[in-house]
C-alpha cells in the first residue's frame, strides 16, 4: 500500500443490484480515490470516471467522500470495468489477477421456447458477469450454448435462480464432442462441374492430389498447374471450395485437419468458367479423394490433473482405466494428498465431475484442459459416425 502514490485500484468482485446497477467492489491499493478522479481500465485502455464512491454496512451503500491506500469500497456503472481488472492513471500498471480455479462441469442450455432465448441470453451474460468461475460461450461448431461451473450444485443453484427470477423454462444436455476428421494415405482425384441453363453455364474442371499432414498441420494448399491450365483469377475459388469441402467434413459432418491439397492440372471455358464453378468442381474433387483416402475419425484428448486423497487412489486409477486414459504418473503433494495425471479421451470426462465427487465422497479435485487430437477406430468411431447421420436426416426431415 503507498499512499501518496498516484491513485489505483483492484476489482476483486463485481455485483449487479436491480437499483443501483452494476457494483465493482474495489480494495484502493495506492493513493486516494475521490469522486470526479478518471481511471484507466488498464486491460483495454478504456477510460472511466468516478462519480461517486461508497462503503458497504451489509447490503447497506453508504456514501464516501474519498477512499485511501488499503480501503475497500463500491464503485458504481463502470462501464468496461471486470473481476480481477487494474484501475489506474498508469497505463502500464497491473495488478495480478485473482488466482482461480477452471471450470469443470459443463452443460448446454437451450430455451424452451424462441420467446425467452434474449432473455436466457441477458441472464447468462449477468451471472458470468458477478462470477468468474461460471463461464458462458457459444459453440459454433455444434451450435451449443456451453455452459461452464465449478460444479453440478453451481449450475444448478444457477438454473433455479433462472427459472425463479428470469421465469425462463430451459433444456439442458450433455455437450457434444468436436470431432475431427482427417485422411491416412495419399489419394488423388479430379471432378468436373458442368451445368447449362438458359445462358450462360457453368463449367469448371480440377485435378488434384491429397496427403496427410503431422498432427496439428490444419491445411495446407500449393498450386501445382503449369501452362496456365487453369488461369490464375480462378486459383483462389478452388481454395475456396476445398476450405468450405473440408469444413464440412466427409464421415460424419466434423472438419477435416492435417491434410495437403495439390491442385496439379484443370480445364476452363472461356465462357461458361468462373470462380463459383471452379469452388464447386474443387469441393467435388476433394470429397472424392477424401473416400479414397482412407479417412479417419480424430478425438480431442484432455490433459488431467486429479487430486486425491491416498485411500481412494485405487478406484480413481481403475475409474481412469475405464475410461480409456492412459496414466502419466502420481506424486505426493501437501496435505496428504496425491497428484495424478492422466490423458483422457474428452469424450470420457463429461460427466466426471460428478462420478469423481461420487467416488471419493467429495474430497477429491481435478483440472483439466485440451492436449490433442488422437485417432479413434472400430466400434467407438462406427456409432459416432452412425449417430452423426442419423442426426443430419432428422435435421433434413425438419
Amino acid at each position: 500500500m503507498d499512499a501518496d502514490g498516484a491513485p489505483s485500484a483492484f476489482v476483486f468482485k463485481t455485483s449487479l443490484d436491480q437499483y443501483s446497477g452494476k457494483l465493482s467492489w474495489i480494495k484502493v491499493m495506492t493513493g486516494e480515490i475521490t469522486p470526479d478522479t478518471e481511471l484507466t481500465v488498464t486491460r483495454d485502455g478504456r477510460k472511466e470516471r468516478i462519480t461517486k464512491l461508497f462503503t458497504l454496512c451489509g447490503s447497506q451503500l453508504i456514501d464516501s467522500r474519498g477512499l485511501a491506500a488499503g480501503d475497500l469500497g463500491v464503485l458504481t456503472k463502470l462501464t468496461s470495468a471486470a473481476t480481477g481488472d487494474t484501475l489506474s492513471q498508469q497505463s502500464d500498471l497491473a495488478y495480478p489477477p485473482l488466482d482461480l480455479p477452471q471450470p469443470v462441469h459443463a452443460v448446454t442450455l437451450a430455451a424452451q421456447s424462441k420467446k425467452d432465448e434474449d432473455k436466457l441470453g441477458q441472464f447468462l451474460s449477468r451471472s458470468a458477469e458477478e462470477d468468474p468461475t461460471f463461464k458462458v460461450r457459444y459453440n459454433g461448431e455444434t451450435r451449443e450454448t456451453v455452459v461452464s461451473a465449478m460444479g453440478e450444485l453451481q449450475l444448478s443453484i444457477a438454473l433455479e435462480r433462472l427459472k425463479t427470477t428470469a421465469k425462463v423454462e430451459v433444456e439442458t444436455n450433455v455437450p457434444r464432442v468436436a470431432y475431427r476428421e482427417t485422411i491416412t494415405r495419399s489419394a488423388a482425384a479430379e471432378y468436373q462441374h458442368k451445368k447449362q441453363t438458359g445462358g450462360h453455364g457453368q463449367y469448371a474442371k480440377v485435378e488434384i492430389t491429397i496427403k496427410p499432414l503431422p498432427r496439428g498441420e490444419q491445411f495446407s494448399f500449393v498450386n501445382q498447374t503449369v501452362g496456365g491450365a487453369i488461369s490464375k483469377g480462378y486459383i483462389p475459388g478452388v481454395e475456396k471450395g476445398l476450405r468450405e469441402g473440408m469444413a464440412g467434413g466427409v464421415l460424419a459432418g466434423f472438419p477435416v485437419v492435417d491434410v495437403e491439397v495439390a491442385l496439379v492440372d484443370g480445364k476452363e471455358h472461356s465462357v461458361d468458367s468462373s470462380e463459383l464453378a471452379f469452388s464447386l468442381a474443387a469441393r467435388g474433387a476433394l470429397r472424392s479423394a477424401i473416400d479414397q483416402a482412407r479417412p479417419a475419425l480424430l478425438e480431442p484428448v484432455a490433459n488431467l490433473t486429479v487430486y486425491v486423497e491416498e485411500g481412494y487412489l485405487g478406484d480413481v486409477l481403475s475409474d481412469l482405466s475405464s475410461r480409456r486414459g492412459r496414466i502419466q504418473g502420481q506424486e505426493p503433494i501437501d496435505g496428504g494428498m496425491l497428484e495424478v495425471k492422466a490423458l483422457v479421451p474428452q469424450a470420457e470426462l463429461l460427466r466426471y465431475a460428478i462420478d469423481l465427487k461420487s467416488m471419493t465422497s467429495g474430497t477429491a479435485s481435478f483440472e483439466m484442459e485440451f492436449d490433442h487430437y488422437a485417432p479413434l477406430t472400430g466400434r467407438l468411431a462406427d456409432d459416432i459416425i452412425k449417430r452423426s447421420q442419423e442426426a443430419d436426416t432428422v435435421g433434413a426431415g425438419r
